[in-house]
């Protein structure tokens, strides 16, 4: 006679399995993000008074009230002094056209291509920014007032 396990050890073994891939899951999580491993590199492009960013500037070569395109200053929230601020939606948009342009198969697009090129790349990264870190599900959106 064979002796199958009854409902109750199927549910025993059941919670212990959940418990063992719980602690599993947890210990595959990584401790420190992508950013944390690379700050240096992140703040040297960041940097107000680095090489990269600030080298971007408004207006024509020449013109006299010529400002950097991707900061600006404001009053710190003591009113004390000011700090400068990145414009960082400012920098996406141009990144997203600056890498549309420089891809070889978009060099000879015609407007329409380029927009609609444009269009996806926005959306996927919205979609992308849209999802929760390390859950892989998209963030609940606010109820609209009708």
């Amino acid at each position: 006679m064979s002796t199958q396990p009854t409902i109750e050890q199927i549910l025993a073994e059941n919670e212990k399995l959940k418990q063992e891939n719980k602690l599993l899951k947890k210990k595959k999580r990584k401790t420190k993000t992508f950013v944390q491993e690379n700050l240096s590199l992140f703040e040297s492009l960041l940097d107000v008074n680095g090489e990269v960013l600030p080298a971007f500037l408004n207006g024509q070569e020449g013109d006299e009230k010529r400002n950097p395109r991707y900061f600006f200053s404001r009053p710190t929230k003591d009113k004390t002094s000011t700090e400068q601020v990145i414009r960082l939606n400012l920098l996406v948009a141009d990144l997203l056209e600056a890498k549309i342009r420089l891809n070889p198969s978009m060099k000879d697009c015609t407007e329409t291509e380029f927009n609609a090129r444009l269009s996806m790349d926005t959306s996927s990264l919205i979609r992308h920014i849209s999802i929760k870190p390390n859950t892989g599900k998209a963030r609940a959106s606010r109820p609209r007032k009708q």
